[in-house]
């Protein structure tokens, strides 16, 4: 059992709540704005449950990856703004640091029902090292904490596990809905069921990948991490993304790739085509192409950035007989319409299907709105990482010390 918000005395308390407001950012003009604000929204009602109990509120969150320095386009006054308007209230601050004199000296002079944002945690490398100097910092700012950030409860971070060791802590109402759906799905879930997994974290999914072996009858593979399979496996599949390559635990993957490899075929289910930007000497721009054939000829200067319509048609039979069907990780780069057809025709399989369906992650849940299929989804997940490694069992830090 986990301590949740209700299980607090929050009357009158200055309580820091802990949001994932790692939300899309776009320029407008010579202004940053906020490009999606769903992860806002998941929160509001946690606000509103505060607001109710007269409590002062003082906002915690990350945005983006500034590996520990102030970036200009990271900061998180647009979400200030934004959530001005989606709660039709002036009483909020948003402060340029979340620790320090000048932080200190404003959230102590904090009225009932005023909201403190404070800036990006992740601009000070304490924060995802758990330095607990910095947490009880940061936890000496209110009398209770509460985490709502259930889409970065993987991150053993100060704002997330750190700050629970000198404050009263329990989950906010997001927190805990997500919980208990994902509960219900783990522990009675219909067989068969099958995993759908892409994008480009392959150091954040290897891991998880291998634990629903014993859960799932097919865990299909395409994206970024689909080619890394392939090329495991022998295949020249050309150049993959530098941010792919950058900063992985390389010896461990490659390791983990290993032992995963004896079950393609059955289990794992790979790509067995995709479309193709650029081939030297072929004038055509777009082009699909079989992976057997670039085993036998080796085109080192194309690049994937698709699934073909084979893969597309293979996927979707598996997902056609699933009874559940969690997703998490484009198929190709849908971002451009020229290769966004794998993930389009992959999530109108899951969304046509009678099978109960889970996605999550912030590309996924983009791709799935942007094709207008909110609606024929059974869950739709903020979170992408911390959603995968709770379904396949592994401990998120952040859970374990809200437990009772």
């Amino acid at each position: 059992m986990y301590k949740t918000i209700k299980d607090v005395n929050l009357k009158n308390k200055k309580v820091i709540l802990r949001v994932a407001f790692d939300v899309p950012l776009k320029k407008n003009g010579n202004e940053w704005i906020v490009a999606d604000d769903s992860r806002i929204k998941i929160s509001i009602p946690t606000i509103n449950y505060l607001l109710k109990q007269n409590c002062k509120i003082i906002l915690l969150s990350y945005l983006g990856r500034p590996n520990g320095k102030v970036m200009e386009d990271l900061r998180l006054k647009p979400v200030a703004k934004k959530l001005k308007e989606i709660l039709k209230t002036e009483k909020i601050i948003y402060l340029k640091d979340c620790i320090g004199k000048e932080v200190e000296k404003k959230t102590k002079k904090m009225e009932s029902n005023e909201i403190i944002l404070l800036e990006n945690t992740r601009f000070h490398p304490e924060e995802e090292k758990n330095d607990l100097k910095f947490a009880k910092k940061l936890a000496h700012l209110g009398n209770i904490f509460i985490n709502d950030a259930f889409a970065q409860s993987h991150r053993n971070y100060a704002s997330t596990v750190g700050i629970t060791k000198f404050l009263p802590s329990a989950m906010g109402l997001n927190f805990e809905k997500e919980i208990k759906i994902l509960t219900k799905i783990k522990t009675s879930s219909k067989k068969p069921l099958v995993i759908v997994i892409g994008g480009v974290k392959i150091d954040s999914k290897i891991d998880v990948i291998k634990n629903f072996l014993k859960q799932a009858d097919q865990i299909l593979i395409g994206g970024v991490i689909g080619l890394v399979f392939l090329k495991e496996l022998g295949y020249k599949v050309g150049k993959l993304p530098t941010s792919f390559l950058k900063g992985q635990k390389k010896d461990l993957i490659k390791k983990m790739l290993a032992e995963l490899l004896p079950f393609v075929g059955e289990k794992i289910i790979l790509p067995v085509d995709g479309v193709i930007k650029k081939i030297n000497g072929i004038k055509k721009q777009l082009k699909e192409i079989d992976i057997a054939f670039l085993n036998s000829n080796g085109l080192s200067q194309i690049s994937i950035l698709d699934i073909g319509h084979q893969t597309i048609e293979l996927f979707s039979q598996y997902i056609r007989k699933a009874k559940t069907v969690i997703w998490n990780g484009p198929m190709g780069l849908f971002e451009n319409k020229k290769f966004n057809q794998g993930t389009k025709k992959i999530a109108q399989a899951i969304a046509n299907s009678k099978n109960y369906s889970v996605i999550g992650g912030g590309d996924t849940e983009e791709a799935i709105s942007n094709f207008k299929l909110n609606k024929k989804i059974s869950h739709v997940c903020v979170a992408g990482g911390a959603m995968l490694e709770f379904l396949a069992n592994k401990k998120l830090p952040a859970l374990e010390v809200l437990k009772k």
